[in-house]
């Protein structure tokens, strides 16, 4: 008998994530992730828990979790409404279920992160279906109070911080975005990018992002006209104009010059045998 749930917090294993620029939203992230197989038994996504993962989906009850990394150390995780994009997929690697979540970089801003730190950190997706979880889930009590600890230890960190008179680490005012994601206007190597970029032609742009990594079958979505799709893989390929500019322009190795033996004497602009002025 499978019982019924109505919370769930599962550990995740990142995969890979792509930028686009969708008209109503603004800028959004669509996270690769899969289920980590190894976690622990109160954080592990079995098949069973499907019902709370796309009950909490349709309720609007999806966070990401996000515990960033400061050197090596993991600093207390900050919760972003996520929403769920498409359905599970089972693969045999383990077997290892994979899904898509979108973020939307307002929503990483407000909470003072950016897409970046999504490759270092440790997250979990936070599944809740109703505003109380049942008594059933026994395990559920544990995994609260560890969310209560967390997010005491952040209130902790930012009074010391003030305390210091330093900056937050975590911090809710939005951090400056990366050069990347904010090339500057007159630039002259982004605006090389930028013209070759609006020269290209559909089957040209697909290139472009396959340069860079990322893939083009990512706009397969029945829900926007292909020329909206084109428009945002051209956004995407400007928010990351510094690696197509390097792969675009790769610098060339430094040539190798072979050195000789140089012959007794060979520089000299007299013979060795008049070296000794006595002689005159």
């Amino acid at each position: 008998m499978t019982t019924h749930r109505t919370y769930g917090l599962y550990s995740l294993e990142f995969l890979g994530l792509t930028s686009k620029d969708v008209r109503e939203t603004g800028w959004v992230h669509d996270i690769k992730w899969a289920f980590a197989l190894g976690a622990r038994p109160e954080r592990k996504f079995e098949l069973d828990h499907a019902h709370v993962l796309f009950g909490a989906a349709d309720t609007g009850g999806l966070k990401l979790e996000i515990c960033p990394r400061l050197s090596g150390e993991h600093l207390p995780g900050i919760l972003v409404t996520t929403t769920l994009q498409g359905n599970l997929t089972t693969v045999a690697e383990g077997p290892k279920t994979k899904f898509t979540t979108r973020v939307s970089q307002e929503a990483l801003e407000q909470a003072g992160l950016t897409s970046a730190v999504l490759f270092e950190a440790s997250c979990s997706l936070e599944c809740t279906v109703g505003d109380m979880p049942t008594l059933e889930e026994q395990t559920d009590a544990q995994i609260l109070a560890e969310l209560t600890a967390n997010r005491q230890l952040e209130q902790d960190h930012t009074q010391l911080m003030a305390e210091l008179g330093a900056q937050p680490l975590l911090t809710d005012t939005p951090r400056e975005a990366p050069q990347a994601t904010a090339p500057t206007a007159g630039n002259a190597a982004y605006d090389r990018v930028a013209a070759h970029v609006a020269q290209a032609d559909r089957a040209g742009v697909y290139t472009l992002l396959q340069l860079i990594q990322i893939d083009p079958s990512d706009w397969d979505d029945q829900t926007t006209t292909p020329e909206q799709d084109l428009a945002s893989m051209r956004g995407t390929l400007l928010l990351h104009w510094e690696a197509l500019a390097a792969a675009l322009n790769p610098v060339p190795p430094r040539p190798t010059i072979p050195l000789h033996p140089k012959e007794p004497g060979e520089d000299l602009p007299f013979p060795l045998g008049d070296t000794d002025p006595a002689a005159d």
